[in-house]
């Protein structure tokens, strides 16, 4: 069996990385710091708060999806985003980026 790279690292490493990816953009800093904030949000809020374009926005929640930190699900005709329930103990590991300082 061929070994793959992700082999070489320990789980500690790897879910280092993961967060790491997650919070590489300032945009998905806000992003985590405005759900925290107001427990959900649509792309279209963010986009509003951000001054980003929507499609600038949905990439960066599908980085934050795809890290595990987000989950998104419709709420009628809206398509809302928050933290996904398995995500605390990566919110903790986080926490200190949670808190917005101005």
């Amino acid at each position: 069996m061929v070994a793959t790279k992700k082999d070489q690292y320990s789980e500690n490493q790897l879910d280092s990385a993961r967060i790491g990816k997650a919070i590489a953009a300032p945009a998905r800093v806000a992003i985590l710091q405005h759900i925290n904030e107001h427990t959900a949000a649509t792309n279209k809020d963010l986009s509003a708060v951000l001054l980003l374009s929507e499609a600038t926005v949905y990439q960066h929640l599908q980085v934050l999806v795809k890290t595990g930190f987000l989950e998104g699900n419709f709420f009628g005709d809206t398509h809302a985003y928050f933290f996904k329930s398995g995500a605390q103990s990566d919110l903790d590991k986080i926490d200190w980026l949670l808190t917005k300082r101005h």
